[in-house]
């Protein structure tokens, strides 16, 4: 996604503003400018008709900020306005809870002279282009991805007497044009010369996301080239969508917050090590070995000295991420680290569990169900299936308000979907790892002689350690 920051198109500072946050709504709201609205021919010029109606709306209307969550222009462009979970106010009151219910984007065009028809002759900007529709694509994408929107799409004039967003945006809005959609992911086998930067752009996804799918070095950048004739995963183009990798030119280039429910899922990620190598520089380094891909106890007494040093105490520096703290840490997203959505274990099936597997999946349901207060055990958790485990389940069960044959234990798809179990490891479930998940390819006899820093070299030691061949002293680093 090509983004836009608000400090990027120069926004005035907020004014105060009451409402409370938004976790969850249903959807999507699109509108037009209305008013006429020239052509922007130069990308350049469409960051002042942005800070124009942020103008207008503070002192025109008396509102704390530009009404819109997000804005679109002709060249694709997601301009953040008020943004992920703040309240707009553009979508009329009329009905109680419009502004709540629905995120608003605006597309950056308007109405024409009458005698011109719709085409504005060439002057008036009345109709989207094919790139201001797939910016539109990827505003819905973000804001469904970070910020809890629901799967509608309407127009303004749907709840509200307006014209708004104009015939032909809102007939789009109504034959699926802007749905982003989740067709699944599909197999390519790379050619002479690509790249990853080359892929993403020839399959138009993030190339972070990208070499996280196909299990690529961490260390890798957009010029990583492939050997001819590799079998390549292209994730489906709604699935990801990462604002700060977006296409391939990053913008703002840092991770966002991922929750600090995801922490206490003790994840296997590789933000895990992009967050300790910061806090390593900032001189928060209790590590002996790593860090790695791995969150563990070291990893918490690293963020909590963070916490410290920015001053923070008592339960306010407890070692588990805040977002106040992580925006502060900036953790990098290059180097293919992926800053898109945070991964959560899919639903593995009834019968997955009810064959008694030994996964850290397990173990990581576990804590989940700890944290929410379901926890049954007297030791552990741990990654074998248990009598325990069940137990667990069936109180998180009963905490959603399942009673009977439906609080009995097993696993069923909503109630794990709503536990939001992270991701773990790599190599299939009977392995121990997430499903469709392979090892990594070969980097070259190259890389090695580089004497790289990789959590790949961690994992191969830990590999030759468990096949009787370690010769280390402290343990395999990376």
């Amino acid at each position: 996604m090509k983004f836009v920051s608000r400090a990027a198109w120069g926004a005035r500072p907020r004014g105060t503003n009451n409402d409370p946050p938004i976790t969850a709504n249903r959807g999507v709201k699109i509108h037009w400018v209305g008013s006429l609205y020239p052509i922007q021919w130069l990308h350049s010029q469409c960051a002042g008709a942005v800070r124009g109606i942020q103008r207008d709306h503070q002192q025109g209307n008396g509102w704390s900020d530009i009404g819109y969550s997000l804005a679109v222009c002709r060249h694709g462009y997601v301009f953040e306005g008020r943004g992920l979970n703040r309240q707009c106010a553009a979508n009329g009151d009329s009905q109680p809870g419009l502004n709540r219910d629905h995120y608003a984007i605006l597309a950056l065009t308007g109405r024409g002279r009458s005698w011109w028809g719709s085409s504005g002759g060439g002057i008036w900007d009345t109709a989207p282009t094919a790139e201001m529709k797939q910016g539109i694509r990827d505003a819905i994408t973000y804001l469904r991805h970070y910020g809890g929107a629901g799967t509608e799409i309407r127009g303004h004039r749907d709840g509200h007497p307006t014209e708004c967003p104009g015939a032909e945006l809102w007939d789009m809005t109504r034959d699926g044009t802007f749905e982003p959609g989740n067709s699944g992911p599909v197999e390519y086998v790379t050619a002479p010369g690509d790249t990853l930067g080359s892929v993403a752009r020839k399959f138009n996804v993030p190339w972070g996301t990208l070499a996280t799918t196909n299990n690529l070095p961490m260390v890798v950048t957009e010029s990583y080239a492939f050997v001819v004739g590799t079998r390549l995963t292209i994730p489906s183009r709604g699935s990801s969508l990462d604002p700060q990798t977006g296409g391939s030119t990053p913008v703002g280039g840092h991770v966002p917050f991922p929750g600090t429910e995801w922490f206490q899922g003790r994840p296997n990620s590789r933000i895990i090590t992009a967050m300790g190598v910061r806090l390593v520089q900032e001189g928060c380094n209790p590590y002996r070995i790593g860090p790695g891909t791995q969150w563990s106890d070291v990893d918490r007494d690293a963020y909590a000295m963070w916490q410290r040093k920015l001053g923070f105490t008592g339960p306010d520096a407890d070692g588990w991420p805040g977002r106040t703290s992580w925006d502060r840490l900036r953790v990098p997203a290059e180097g293919g680290v992926s800053a898109g959505p945070v991964g959560y274990e899919p639903f593995p099936g009834a019968a997955w569990f009810q064959a008694n597997p030994t996964s850290p999946v397990v173990t990581a349901m576990g804590v989940r169900l700890v944290a929410e207060g379901c926890g049954a055990y007297l030791s552990g958790p741990g990654p074998r299936w248990t009598g325990a485990d069940r137990t667990s389940y069936a109180n998180w069960q009963r905490k959603l308000g399942f009673t009977g044959a439906d609080a009995d234990g097993w696993p069923g798809r909503t109630t794990w979907d709503q536990l939001r179990v992270p991701r773990q490891g790599s190599g299939s479930y009977e392995q121990g790892g997430a499903p469709g998940s392979t090892y990594e390819p070969f980097p070259g006899d190259a890389w090695f002689r580089a004497q790289p820093n990789s959590s790949v070299v961690t994992e191969m030691g830990r590999r030759l350690i468990a096949e009787g061949c370690g010769r280390y002293t402290v343990g395999a680093g990376p």
